[in-house]
């Protein structure tokens, strides 16, 4: 019976190391480009992520009303497109979708629209 465990415990512990073993980390693998090692600051981000970090960003940019821009993204070129009031709020919505991790250029179509004054 003795024999028996011991076969068992040896069993065990070879499972585990062999489990373990598949859990090494490998810093050549992950979301990185090739051009970039890992621990740089340029990690591959999908475009999902980028419009919905972009459109976050738009939230807290001074003098825009993130309700009425527009954000796609492709290959990490993000597109801005509709309405903003002023010159300065479309350099700002620029400003912060710039800022966004994965963002590798900004193309601006925004539309200058001054508010008419209010009566």
């Amino acid at each position: 019976m003795k024999i028996h465990n011991r076969y068992l415990v040896v069993a065990a512990a070879g499972t585990l190391l062999a489990a373990l073993a598949g859990c090494s980390h490998d810093p050549d693998r992950g979301n990185y480009s090739s051009a970039n090692p890992p621990g740089s600051s340029t990690q591959v981000v999908d475009d999902v992520t980028i419009t919905n970090n972009v459109e976050a960003a738009l939230t807290n940019a001074p003098g825009v009303n993130s309700g009425q821009v527009n954000v796609q993204t492709s290959d990490g070129v993000v597109t801005l497109s509709g309405d903003v009031n002023s010159s300065a709020a479309a350099s700002s919505a620029v400003s912060a979708a710039q800022g966004v991790n994965g963002v590798s250029s900004v193309k601006n179509d925004l539309n200058v629209s001054p508010t008419p004054p209010q009566k």
